[in-house]
């Protein structure tokens, strides 16, 4: 028994290797399926994004059908992609692509088949954008006691911003703020002055959003403020001789407007007229005075009063 079992031997060893083999090749071929996530590869042009940022970490369920042998290797070569280059912004359904291999090449292989879902996305994108604005000059810092604001420019008048669509509706306009004169040379200011891009509450809209130039010259000359005021005329009279009583006395106009620097006008409390000299004896005194007036300081009507006194006698 042992003998006839001994015959052939290496013949037999043979035909099992080779069983073998051709078991190991049959079990290799037998059709198989995978099922695994891949992430999703979302193609942009550099001046594109995707507005809602959780689509840049969604997967793609993917069921591949084939030889087994095949499966394992295409497994870690399969990609998921959304090409959406050249699109431009909006809401859209686009495809999604999966591509398994060196897609898929059945070149000296058997077929793999490729299922997927989701098969088409929503998704909105949005594009750079830039805009031409005007910018506004916003004094924070009071000029010196006496002095207002004039001839206030900015040079250049205007600026570029720049960003994402959504973050450029929300500017509303571009501020240079002075908070400080500093070390100008007063009454010429020439400060530069970063440019804000601001909301509709004034509050700066800075993320992602760029301003060219990001400074610019604020310009403007201090002058004297000039002010208006109405006073009352106080007629300034000399002694009255012993021979007369002041009875009544008449100014008109009784009042006058005085314009002028601030500093020369506020302390303006009435106006005097050039002093009066009163005659000795009784009857009525009608004159045309000057009103004297502080260095610097204007009225608006003609600085003369008409003065009318009544002089009545005083028995000795």
């Amino acid at each position: 028994m042992m003998a006839r079992l001994g015959q052939n031997l290496g013949l037999k060893l043979l035909s099992l290797a080779c069983s073998f083999a051709l078991f190991l090749y049959v079990h290799k071929q037998q059709t198989s399926e995978v099922q695994f996530q891949v992430p999703l590869v979302i193609l942009l042009d550099p001046n594109t994004r995707v507005t809602d940022p959780a689509l840049l970490h969604r997967t793609v369920s993917v069921t591949l059908s084939g030889p087994a042998e095949r499966l394992k290797d295409l497994e870690r070569q399969t990609r998921a992609v959304a090409d959406l280059r050249g699109r431009g912004s909006g809401a859209s359904r686009e495809p999604v692509e999966v591509h398994a291999g060196s897609e898929n090449s059945s070149e000296g292989h058997d077929p793999v088949e490729v299922n997927w879902t989701p098969r088409l996305i929503s998704i909105e994108l949005e594009q750079r954008s830039a805009r031409h604005l005007l910018v506004q000059p916003i004094f924070n810092v009071q000029p010196p006691p006496g002095f207002s604001l004039d001839r206030v420019r900015a040079v250049p008048n205007a600026a570029v911003v720049s960003g994402w669509e959504s973050d450029l509706r929300r500017v509303k306009r571009l501020q240079a703020v002075i908070n400080s004169f500093g070390s100008a040379s007063l009454p010429e200011i020439d400060l530069v002055v970063p440019v804000r891009a601001v909301d509709a509450q004034g509050l700066e809209v800075g993320e992602g959003i760029q301003v060219q130039p990001p400074t610019i010259k604020v310009q403007a000359t201090l002058e004297r403020s000039i002010w208006s005021k109405v006073v009352y005329v106080s007629p300034v009279l000399n002694d009255l001789p012993p021979t007369v009583r002041l009875q009544r006395m008449s100014v008109t106009p009784r009042r006058l407007t005085l314009r002028g620097p601030e500093d020369r006008v506020g302390p303006v409390q009435f106006l005097e007229t050039e002093p009066i000299t009163i005659p000795n004896i009784p009857g009525v005194v009608d004159r045309d005075m000057r009103v004297i007036l502080p260095p610097g300081v204007k009225t608006v009507e003609r600085p003369r009063v008409r003065v009318v006194m009544a002089l009545r006698g005083v028995e000795p």
